[in-house]
């Protein structure tokens, strides 16, 4: 048993969708005109409608059918950084809101970061957490385990032993792991093992856990900013150590036009190396604070239009690898306050199509390109999946050009979303797992 998914039960069921198109950039699928068959919750067919004959030995099986002709089917989103909460913080989240905030989101598999009470960082406290989460969750869960006990960076876990349970993915998240000495033996092990170690780059003797950026905003607001060295820092010692020792390293959340370069650098001399970039790093910059203030508090900050504009160039050009949310509900009491006490995070899952879908509109980004990086994670994770016959059928279905407005978080605790009350581009309808309709945006 992997011990580190927990997957979505429910009985799996036929389905017949005819839509517009069908597009997975992962699998280099796109057809215009499509239909998909599920049977048993499996892909059975996927190709173009006007080929499809309906083999006979299905005539007396009951499918359900939907006619989509203006929607877009891709494989179901991935997450590879949610914060649910649980166990130990559920006044900010718990696994069953976290998981209907991520179905609405389009959402069908979400990775549940470490920095919950206790930490998976034992095979014991992941079976106790899986316990816990199992039942409550409306979508797949992965669970990331700790990189050191306790999440304290001075020991590490053991790898080995949590690898063989099924965890393919280790982090301090929240924390930087700053031991230069433990980095460099978990990235040995990592080679060895073929897990991820996936860091929050955060030298926090420079970042001060700052507010802001360090920079215009920071001055205006008269208050300490956070220096793009706190992150570039411990994000290049990563990639050294990576290309030392051939181990798997991820930078979650880059934020800002350095840590791009380093990234791109690393991969041209064939680094180990991958990246991801949130929503609201895509979207917006350092100037969202002084409209936004705590709602657009996150770690890393919002950086300078440049390094926005940067991250938009590495996404485009692949240098960053897909695109994750980094959800991180808080409750109202911790960002109604000064901003310099508020918590840091963006609950974002059920607002991230539709951001994206503003930047698509704007030519920023591609929809090819967004789709891409919101299902590319499955693979990094190291799951099967897409539209493949026999695969499971997990699917979000999308209207890429419907504009609506955002009124907030509705399913997740956290109301802390910048992008509440603004209008966005392109809505999730439907998020589909195991060939069931787990969310229908008309109900």
């Amino acid at each position: 048993m992997n011990s580190a998914f927990i997957p979505l039960k429910k009985k799996s069921g036929d389905l017949l969708i005819r839509c517009k198109r069908i597009l997975d950039p992962v699998n280099n699928i796109d057809i215009e005109d499509g239909i998909i068959l599920i049977i048993k919750g499996k892909f059975a067919y996927i190709g173009k409608n006007t080929d499809f004959i309906l083999p006979e030995s299905l005539y007396s099986r009951e499918i359900n059918e939907i006619n989509i002709p203006d929607y877009t089917a891709t494989p179901g989103f991935f997450d590879f950084h949610t914060h649910i909460r649980e166990p130990g913080f559920t006044k900010k989240g718990s696994c069953n809101s976290e998981s209907r905030a991520a179905l609405k989101g389009g959402f069908t598999h979400i990775t549940a970061m470490p920095n919950t009470d206790p930490a998976p960082d034992s095979v014991e406290s992941l079976n106790f957490i899986r316990q816990i989460l199992t039942g409550n969750n409306n979508c797949h869960i992965s669970i990331c385990c700790s990189a050191s006990i306790k999440r304290t960076g001075k020991t590490l876990v053991n790898l080995e032993e949590l690898a063989e349970s099924g965890c393919r993915v280790f982090s301090d998240d929240g924390d930087c792991l700053d031991d230069d000495s433990l980095v460099s033996e978990l990235l040995k092990i990592s080679e060895r093992m073929k897990f991820i170690f996936s860091d929050h780059c955060e030298n926090i003797h420079l970042s001060k856990k700052a507010p802001v950026n360090l920079g215009r905003v920071s001055r205006e607001l008269k208050t300490e900013g956070q220096p793009c060295s706190a992150e570039t820092i411990p994000a290049s010692r990563g990639i050294l150590r990576s290309s030392e020792t051939g181990g798997h390293y991820h930078i979650q959340h880059v934020s800002s036009m350095e840590t791009v370069k380093l990234v791109r650098s690393g991969k041209r001399n064939s680094v180990n190396v991958t990246c991801e970039v949130t929503p609201h790093h895509l979207a917006l910059n350092e100037n969202a604070v002084l409209s936004k203030l705590n709602a657009a508090k996150c770690a890393p900050p919002l950086r300078t239009e440049e390094d926005r504009k940067a991250l938009i160039a590495g996404f485009m050009d692949g240098t960053i690898d897909i695109i994750a949310t980094d959800h991180a509900p808080h409750d109202d009491e911790s960002k109604s306050c000064p901003l310099e006490s508020a918590s840091f995070g963006i609950a974002g899952l059920e607002s991230t199509f539709g951001v994206l879908g503003n930047l698509i509109e704007k030519k920023e980004l591609t929809l090819e390109r967004v789709i891409h990086g919101l299902t590319a994670g499955r693979k990094l994770a190291g799951f099967s999946g897409g539209f493949i016959p026999g695969e499971n059928a997990d699917i979000t279905v999308v209207d890429p050009s419907l504009k609506w407005i955002f009124t907030g978080n509705s399913e997740s605790k956290g109301k802390n979303n910048p992008f509440t009350g603004e209008q966005l581009t392109g809505k999730v309808i439907y998020t589909i797992i195991n060939g069931n309709i787990e969310y229908d945006s008309s109900i």
